[in-house]
Formats: structure tokens, sequence, C-alpha cells
């Protein structure tokens, strides 16, 4: 009986940790995400952070799909600060690299994702 108390609860706290990744058949990948814009405070404009546990990548859109982004971005309060919202997107991997301005003049390169569906969370 504590065995399987021990196990249950073990495998819990697994799913409890992990990111909600899915792949889809067509290639795309639906996870939890958060749309950041930290330059204010010295970071990086508008990106996606996605958190995979152990690490975090950080990607931006193509231009051809920035528009989706756009959309909500105009939603969100402008606070002068940095902000943050929490986001679900279904995106493509690409092999293309994407350039984002830093606090301090420094440029941060970051791989780009086609964005396919983005809606808050």
């Amino acid at each position: 009986m504590r065995y399987s108390l021990l196990v249950l609860l073990l495998f819990g706290l697994l799913m409890a940790c992990q990111n909600e990744e899915d792949i889809n058949p067509d290639g795309t990948i639906e996870t939890n995400a958060q749309l950041v814009n930290n330059l204010p405070v010295d970071g990086c404009e508008w990106h996606f952070m996605i958190n995979h546990g152990s690490h975090t990548t950080f990607y931006l859109p193509t231009k051809a799909t920035a528009f989706r982004v756009e959309t909500i971005i105009a939603t969100l309060p402008k606070t002068g600060g940095a902000i943050t919202s929490r986001v679900r997107i279904r995106y493509r991997p690409t092999s293309q690299k994407g350039q984002v301005q830093c606090g301090f003049g420094r440029i941060a390169e970051y791989d780009e994702i086609e964005i396919i569906e983005i809606r808050e969370r």
C-alpha cells in the first residue's frame, strides 16, 4: 500500500512539473508560453519565453506571423515597466533566426517560430 501511494505521488509530482506541450500530427506544437517585453527594465523587446522544466527557451515570431502576436499586444495595459502575458500558442519551428532589441544597445538573436494560433490564458 505504501509503495503504491509513493509511486502515485511521484507520478503526480512529475506531471505537475511538466509544461503541457502537445506535438500535433501536422508538425505544429501547442504549449503554454509567456509573451514578454522587458526592454523598459533593460531586458529585451517582445518575445516568447517557454519553460521546459529545467531550462527556458526564447523565440520570436516570423515577420509573416507577427500580426497575430500584435493583436494580443494591443490588448495589454501600457504600464511603463516590464509587461508579461500568459498565452497558449500553436506554432511551427523554423530554421530562421530573428533579432530583437535589448537594453544597453544589445541585440539578441532567437529562433523564429511560425505562429499558427495564439490566445491569452
